[in-house]
């Protein structure tokens, strides 16, 4: 049986993917309500951010793996204003198949939206605004490993 490669983040360079998003913000002159970070992955990323920009952040929990069918996507449609001029920053750590992207569009729509993430999969499904990396798992399939997921190891 194949190992899976891996491919290891440090919180370093997890700080510097966060940096180039905003820088990337910053250039194309964005400005937001409010920052969303998917769990649990996209936390981390969007306390950085919303710290930085100094706006609230909201956690979704989005479950397309584990513990399916606890999302809270439609709750924090009606709390956020999502379709009523408010403009949201949803942060991931990746973009891998697409799907949890798509599952938010199909709640939430695509206006005043914007996506970023530190990685993205070039080969995924869905397209996303932002991202520092990009990566493409049909050319080489390997697992990315963040600071907080093996962190006591």
């Amino acid at each position: 049986m194949a190992m899976t490669k891996k491919a290891f983040y440090s919180w370093q360079q997890v700080e510097e993917m966060t940096q180039d998003i905003i820088r990337q913000l910053h250039g194309d002159q964005q400005s937001f309500d409010c920052v969303v970070g998917l769990t649990r992955g996209g936390l981390t990323p969007a306390v950085l951010v919303s710290q930085y920009l100094d706006i609230p952040m909201h956690a979704v929990k989005v479950s397309l793996r584990d513990h399916v069918g606890e999302d809270n996507l439609n709750a924090l449609k009606e709390e956020i204003g999502i379709n009523k001029g408010k403009r949201v920053l949803v942060i991931d750590d990746i973009n891998d198949t697409g799907a949890t992207i798509s599952a938010i569009k199909d709640v939430w729509g695509t206006d005043a939206v914007t996506y970023a993430v530190l990685i993205n999969n070039e080969a995924s499904t869905e397209e996303v605004d932002y991202s520092s990396l990009d990566i493409n798992k049909l050319e080489e399939n390997v697992w990315q490993v963040f600071p907080w997921e093996d962190w006591w190891q």
